[in-house]
């Protein structure tokens, strides 16, 4: 299974400075996961994945030089997809609950 979200970045950085003089990095700082069985029992599960425009988001790995392509109420700002895929989960699972977290910089 799989499922998309949207990530938008948005910045202070005025859009008529100009979005070539900036770029920003994209990093994933946590991915985890745990699920529950139908005894209540925590069982060992994989967190998704995460795809960010076909490219893997990887931990601690940034994904750098990411163009601003937008602006928003005059400030560069950035809009993009992120698929999670999930692995298939075994039959016994009642739920799953995680946390993911990204960072997002401004290179300079």
């Amino acid at each position: 299974m799989s499922a998309n979200l949207s990530l938008n970045v948005e910045t202070n950085i005025p859009a008529d400075e100009g979005a070539d003089n900036f770029t920003y990095s994209l990093s994933l700082i946590e991915n985890k996961s745990i699920c529950i069985n139908a005894s209540e029992e925590v069982v060992e599960s994989l967190p998704p994945n995460l795809m960010f425009n076909n490219e893997l988001l990887e931990l601690n790995i940034p994904i750098t030089s990411l163009a601003f392509e937008s602006e928003i109420d005059g400030f560069l700002s950035d809009k993009n997809e992120v698929t999670l895929l999930f692995e298939e989960l075994d039959k016994s699972i009642t739920s799953c609950s995680g946390d993911i977290s990204v960072e997002v910089g401004v290179d300079i």
